[in-house]
């Protein structure tokens, strides 16, 4: 017996069931083309309420992190040093949790239960947010007012709560939707699914930025975070109703599947020097080759070491993609934001981003894509993803000459002016600001296919027992991107002391050199990732069904090309296994 709601163990599989059995589809994506069921609508209900899990935590996430250090120094008196290291803190440890998160669901707890505690947890600490902006005294007077001790005790205690609950969402919302949908998506409509999915968190960060914001800066900011802690509280009731009521699929968890893998690469290593039957040194880890672990596992972890490389090369991206809220942001600052007497955010530019991912999402997934199918033409994701690194590169290019203008308007007659932003004064270029549109505009358009593409990719590449982890890992590239990017700065200017490229006030630098580096990185990055793009071999149905049941690296022939007596008495007990199961 199942808990109502929970995936079994053994899904039925066929045209009525709608589910292809996990025996069957151990390593193969788990919303991949199945003839029986590809022409099924999937359930569109649960999926969206699964993603207004995700919708909420972007709400919320830029709601905290867009003014934390406004909140800090404003209203809980904080040095500038002490809020900014905050909001590093908090930026990193959101980015750097999700693989645990992964790990929490894949072996410990599965994904629907894994979402429920985080998404309470994520509840819990907005709702601690709320508790530390509420101006309590004006309410209710200082005899019945926490202290500002207690207050100060659980602002970071909440910040952690908040980050450690992003990283679990993050690593799992993705997978368990799309396992809502398993075996009912072929090819086009798993491509939709990614899309929309990246599409309804940009409407999330789009709300919290054109909206929220405002609220925290101009009205209150117990005001701007009590929006995503009710909306959190609603999303919350929405996925528990769901699985009460048996509208979402549970799964269970692997058991320790990241802990065999490292043994099965530990033991590999081992191997190095001494090769089995003449196979490579994961191959000899296998039972069949006098090994400990069943073939199957060790299919999965070479999996991994397909995907990894991937990952790798989509960190330069990501430095890229964090320059939008760094140098960007310092850039625009010393450029003109007035028009008229009306003053331009700075960070306002950080729509265009938005704006343009909520535009182009629809135009590729309604238009572009299917006149691409009409005719033929077909985009693998790795080529998608290259061509969104590419835009990225063509983005900090555009910056680059941006900058390379401003220094020469600075210089100019006429060309400096003094400028207030947020309380400092700035010497200024007489720029408009709106020639930073295209670099923000660019990024949006490369993530939708980065973004988009990726996560199609992490998910349908990954070995079924570790699809969270690896998810994680694909999250986890946003951190390793910012880090590269703050070290990357440190060297230069270490390098170039006395003359630094990026020193406090940029109009004393070379922020071009800096972009133009980083524009030869993405180049040189670019190349390495065509390369390893040709020579991947993508996980399908059917090449994956192949590799598991018949296990053809695995069959030793004898010189007269039949089955080795090893071989043979491997693929009985296998036939004797699934006969087992079948009965």
């Amino acid at each position: 017996m199942t808990e109502l709601g929970e995936v079994p163990d053994e899904i039925p599989s066929g045209p009525s069931s709608g589910y292809n059995s996990d025996d069957d589809n151990e390593r193969t994506p788990l919303i991949g083309p199945n003839k029986d069921t590809a022409s099924r609508k999937p359930p569109l209900g649960p999926i969206i309420g699964i993603f207004s899990i995700e919708v909420c935590e972007r709400v919320a996430y830029y709601a905290t992190v867009a003014n934390l250090v406004l909140f800090c120094t404003r209203d809980l008196d904080y040095t500038s040093t002490e809020a900014v290291t905050l909001s590093l803190l908090f930026t990193g440890l959101g980015c750097t949790v999700p693989p645990l998160g992964g790990v929490l669901a894949d072996s410990l707890i599965g994904k629907y239960r894994a979402i429920c505690v985080t998404a309470f947890l994520h509840f819990v600490g907005m709702a601690c947010m709320v508790a530390v902006a509420f101006p309590f005294e004006s309410y209710f007077g200082p005899e019945n007012s926490p202290s500002k001790e207690t207050l100060d005790s659980i602002f970071p205690a909440a910040l952690v709560v908040v980050a450690i609950a992003t990283g679990g969402i993050k690593a799992n919302v993705s997978p368990f939707a799309a396992q809502q949908a398993q075996g009912m998506m072929g090819a086009q409509t798993e491509r939709s699914f990614f899309n929309w999915y990246f599409w309804f968190l940009n409407v999330g960060t789009f709300f919290s930025i054109a909206v929220l914001s405002y609220i925290e800066q101009d009205i209150a900011f117990w005001i701007g975070f009590l929006v995503p802690t009710v909306l959190m509280f609603c999303a919350c009731v929405n996925l528990v109703l769901m699985g009460c009521l048996g509208k979402v699929y549970k799964d269970s968890p692997n058991g320790s599947v990241l802990l065999k893998t490292f043994k099965i690469l530990f033991f590999a290593m081992g191997n190095v020097c001494k090769r089995r039957h003449g196979v490579g040194c994961l191959d000899a880890v296998k039972l069949q080759h006098g090994g400990r672990y069943p073939g199957e596992d060790v299919e999965d972890v070479k999996m991994l070491g397909r995907i990894v490389p991937v990952f790798l090369l989509q960190i330069m991206y990501r430095t890229v993609f964090f320059q939008m809220q760094t140098t960007y942001f310092l850039q625009g600052e010393r450029m003109n934001l007035n028009f008229g007497t009306f003053e331009t955010p700075v960070a306002a530019l950080n729509l265009f981003y938005v704006v343009t991912v909520l535009l182009f999402v629809p135009l590729m997934d309604r238009v572009v894509y299917p006149a691409m199918d009409r005719c033929g033409v077909n985009l693998p994701l790795l080529k998608r993803i290259g061509i969104g690194m590419t835009l990225g590169m063509v983005s900090v290019a555009w910056a680059a000459m941006v900058e390379m203008l401003r220094k020469h308007t600075l210089i100019s007659p006429g060309g400096a002016f003094q400028q207030d932003v947020g309380g400092e004064t700035f010497t200024a270029a007489n720029m408009c600001i709106l020639w930073q549109i295209p670099q923000f505009a660019l990024v949006g358009c490369g993530e939708v296919f980065v973004m988009a593409a990726g996560s199609q990719f992490a998910y349908s590449q990954a070995p079924k027992t570790l699809r969270g982890v690896v998810f994680g890992c694909f999250a986890l590239t946003f951190a390793f991107g910012s880090f590269f990017g703050s070290v990357l700065v440190d060297v230069l200017n270490q390098i170039t002391a006395g003359a630094e490229w990026l020193p406090d006030e940029l109009n004393d630098g070379h922020a071009d050199y800096f972009f133009l580096l980083l524009t030869g990185l993405m180049a040189i990055n670019l190349l390495i990732f065509a390369y390893v793009a040709t020579n991947y071999r993508y996980v399908t149905a059917e090449n994956a069904d192949v590799d598991k049941h018949t296990n053809v690296d695995d069959v030793n022939q004898s010189e007269n090309g039949d089955l080795s007596k090893s071989s043979l008495i491997d693929s009985i007990e296998l036939g004797k296994s699934r006969l087992h199961k079948t009965t």
